[in-house]
Formats: structure tokens, sequence, C-alpha cells
């Protein structure tokens, strides 16, 4: 977990990122779900709203 939280801490560094960010709101949305992964935060205030409750939804990360 520190792992992927270190590496998503760099993410507003990516050169595809920033790339992708021009045509569509993809990188926002990351940037916002990486800087709440190292508290858990909720997202838009509201409390059920965390990264481990919503990633999935949030990023598109469907699994069957």
């Amino acid at each position: 977990m520190r792992q992927s939280v270190s590496a998503m801490a760099t993410s507003h560094h990516w050169a595809i990122l920033k790339e992708m960010k021009a045509p569509g709101d993809f990188p926002e949305v990351l940037w916002i779900y990486a800087d709440a992964m190292p508290t858990n935060e909720p997202l838009a205030n509201v409390p059920e709203a965390t990264v481990a409750n919503y990633y999935r939804d949030g990023l598109g990360c469907d699994t069957p």
C-alpha cells in the first residue's frame, strides 16, 4: 500500500497525464484520488466517498 501511495504521489508529473489533460478530465480525477490516498480522506466532502470505497466507479476500474 505504501508503494502505491508513493507512486501515485508522483502522478502530477507523469507526461501521459499531462498529455491527456487537454482533451479530458481523467487526469484531474486521478489526481483527486492520488492526493486523497495517503489519508483515505473523503472525496467531495461526502464521508462515505473515500478512495477505498469509490475508486472502482470513479476511475472506471470495474471488475466482475
